[in-house]
């Protein structure tokens, strides 16, 4: 179970907050504390995956409404809802009726199953009173668990193989390698068929049901097998074309920048997304944004300024409605 106790309080939000409130304050907490972008800073790593186990916990109404009602052990693995109402249902009765409210004893279990198998089997509840409850006890499958896997973006978009452990309700450790596949979705459940809680009486496993949560990357976006990055330009670049690198989900590639590029200007590198479900690669879509300099000689970028305004050849925000 996490060690996060309030979620709300960590992602900074009221606990009246929307779900599309929560979703961009975690957003935005996990790009600032993200590894990629502070490497090496092992207290930006800690707040990182505390953002993120809080998030895990609110991300869905269905799984907010559970912190609500009982608190973080909603998310411990393999919690039970209905089980945890129950026994709180039973604890209330302990404490009004000083014994739980279904207490029944040994007796009266044994003298009701006799009348009915007696009835049954064509016998008086005399002859059924030998039997008792366990012999009559039916092979159960055991319970399905749920649990939750994070992994990073670029592991989500290529696939993955990953060692998985954990330790199912009763103790029993969970050892497997989970294959991730490719272009896996946040929210995807994969399922491992009898890896979950132990059957009853010869009853076969649960299954075990693993939902896959892909961290945010710093800098790209998927859209199915697309992925998009934003990357600057220098004026120079914009104004007289050249050649530049861009990040890929592999290696660097050179991109030709034509002349006069205006800002939000989007390219397509073919081929160089992720993989698609039937077969080949998506496209990567950059989004070239020209940068300004933030330093030099003023009086220089001054002079630079006023040439580059006497380029311009009619009002930049006519197409507005507005005139310069």
């Amino acid at each position: 179970m996490s060690s996060v106790q309030d979620p709300y309080a960590v992602l900074g939000v009221d606990k009246s907050a929307s779900q599309d409130e929560i979703r961009r304050a975690y957003k935005k907490l996990a790009r600032k504390y993200h590894p990629d972008v502070n490497p090496g800073d092992s207290a930006a790593e800690e707040k990182f995956k505390d953002v993120s186990a809080a998030y895990e916990m609110l991300e869905t109404e269905e799984k907010r409404k559970l912190f609500d009602e009982f608190g973080a052990q909603a998310a411990s693995p393999g919690f039970d809802p209905e089980q945890a109402r129950a026994y709180q249902t039973w604890q209330r009765g302990r404490s009004a009726t000083g014994q739980g409210p279904w207490s029944t004893t040994a007796e009266e279990v044994e003298f009701d199953l006799g009348d009915i198998l007696g009835n049954m089997f064509g016998g008086g509840g005399r002859r059924a009173r030998g039997f008792r409850p366990e012999d009559f006890r039916m092979p159960r499958k055991g319970s399905d668990v749920t649990t939750e896997l994070r992994i990073p973006f670029v592991d989500a978009v290529r696939g993955v193989e990953r060692d998985f452990s954990m330790t199912l309700p009763g103790g029993k450790p969970v050892r497997t390698k989970v294959r991730v596949p490719p272009a896996v979705k946040d929210g995807q459940k994969l399922r491992l068929r009898e890896r979950g809680a132990e059957g009853t009486d010869g009853g076969p496993p649960g299954d075990l049901f693993i939902t896959i949560r892909v961290d945010p990357h710093p800098h790209f976006q998927r859209d199915g097998a697309d992925i998009h990055v934003r990357v600057p330009v220098t004026v120079k670049e914009a104004l007289l074309g050249g050649s530049i690198s861009v990040p890929t989900l592999e290696q660097p590639v050179k991109l030709k920048v034509p002349p006069k590029t205006q800002s939000g200007t989007k390219m397509r590198l073919r081929g160089k997304g992720g993989p698609q479900a039937g077969g080949g690669r998506g496209d990567l879509f950059v989004e070239l944004m020209v940068r300004v300099p933030e330093g030099g000689d003023p009086k220089a970028l001054t002079e630079a300024a006023e040439a580059l305004q006497a380029g311009y050849t009619e009002p930049v925000r006519r197409q507005l409605g507005v005139e310069d």
